[in-house]
């Protein structure tokens, strides 16, 4: 469900959200969708397609994997669009790393286009945190307050 969060920055209300968990995206039929049980040093055995540089989901990441001692990361190729990362997937570069929604997950083939499965991999990674901030006083446009209401409604 939806909480309000107790650690918002001053002057501002922050609902947490759904968390997106990790998930391995793969071409149809790689390894690592069949493994039993996938371990770190399984994802660092592949060329990686993570998001990109500044994202703090990929930083989130990368000091899990150090922490983790998982050896060195091959990083093939990086981006911050949700489609071309799928994409270089696709294209052969790597494996992906993704955060995502329970929605997205629901609907992934439609989103994916196919050809590419996911794995859950949140017994490696902690979900990512998902928040929405909303301003405490003054006037508050129709539109955001709309906005405000339909993602809480739709990501509870």
């Amino acid at each position: 469900g939806c909480t309000e969060d107790t650690s918002a920055p001053p002057h501002s209300h922050a609902f947490e959200l759904q968390p997106h968990a990790f998930h391995l995206v793969c071409p149809d039929g790689h390894p690592l969708l069949s493994k039993k049980k996938v371990t770190f040093a399984d994802i660092t055995g592949h060329p990686l397609i993570l998001p990109g540089e500044g994202a703090a989901v990929r930083e989130q990441m990368l000091k899990t994997l150090v922490a983790a001692n998982a050896g060195e990361a091959e990083i093939a190729v990086s981006s911050s669009n949700f489609t071309l990362l799928v994409s270089y997937v696709k294209m052969g570069f790597g494996v992906g790393i993704l955060a995502l929604g329970p929605q997205l997950k629901k609907q992934w083939k439609r989103f994916s286009g196919g050809g590419l499965s996911i794995r859950e991999i949140s017994h490696l990674f902690a979900d990512e945190r998902v928040v929405l901030l909303q301003r405490k006083g003054g006037h508050e446009l129709q539109h955001v307050k709309q906005f405000r209401e339909t993602v809480l409604k739709r990501m509870q």
